[in-house]
């Protein structure tokens, strides 16, 4: 699946929070790390994908790029985790892919080092992406780069059913650097755009698979 995260349980915790007269809800994913507003909760349940593409400043590699994304599906984590993790859907989600390689893979299917090979334009060379990825089914995917063309590449998946609503959180968070001499700024607006776009085909990547079986 995307470059794109076993949680022994999942709890979550409801605090009221006053700002300037105003109470708030945050309901919190503390094992997840995850704290949404209700505001960004009620954006989400309402189809928006919420995507942050930040400079940062890596003192090993240098600049890069942080990537937050988040979105809501109207589907349990069990039916989530199996097309997210599937290398052989990874070309029909993400733009620009051309292939997805699953170099070597552990006995027990805990991890696996996948290829990605990708075309960024026209008479450009392909990049090729090399990372190593550590598998919680069905709650969360750690990857980190293992070879390949970028520099840095760190992140994750993370799958939660969220409280009090039918609803599943899917984030994507990484960090990465590259090797190109793009300059930063337009990094960082090819990814404003990409990544959208990447997380509207995964949701319905996984609507289309659990309409089929209906």
């Amino acid at each position: 699946m995307i470059v794109f995260f076993r949680l022994i349980c999942v709890c979550f915790l409801v605090q009221i929070l006053t700002t300037n007269g105003q109470t708030q809800t945050l309901i919190e994913g503390q094992l997840s790390g995850y704290s949404l507003s209700s505001p960004v909760v009620e954006s989400l349940k309402n189809g928006d994908i919420i995507v942050k593409i930040t400079k940062a400043n890596d003192l090993e590699h240098g600049k890069s790029v942080d990537i937050t994304a988040k979105m809501f599906i109207d589907a349990t984590d069990e039916k989530i985790w199996p097309i997210l993790t599937d290398c052989g859907r990874a070309s029909s989600i993400t733009p620009g892919l051309i292939k997805c390689e699953v170099l070597e893979i552990a006995d027990d299917g805990s991890w696996d080092i996948r290829r990605h090979t990708s075309k960024i334009g026209f008479g450009l060379p392909h990049v090729i992406s090399e990372f190593r990825s550590e598998f919680s089914p069905p709650h969360r995917q750690i990857f980190e780069r293992s070879g390949g063309d970028l520099k840095a590449l760190k992140g994750r998946w993370d799958i939660l059913p969220w409280p009090n609503t039918n609803m599943t959180l899917v984030a994507y968070k990484a960090r990465i650097s590259s090797k190109s001499l793009l300059p930063d700024y337009l990094l960082r607006q090819s990814l404003k755009k990409r990544i959208p776009i990447v997380m509207a085909a995964l949701r319905q990547e996984i609507m289309d698979e659990i309409n089929s079986v209906q």
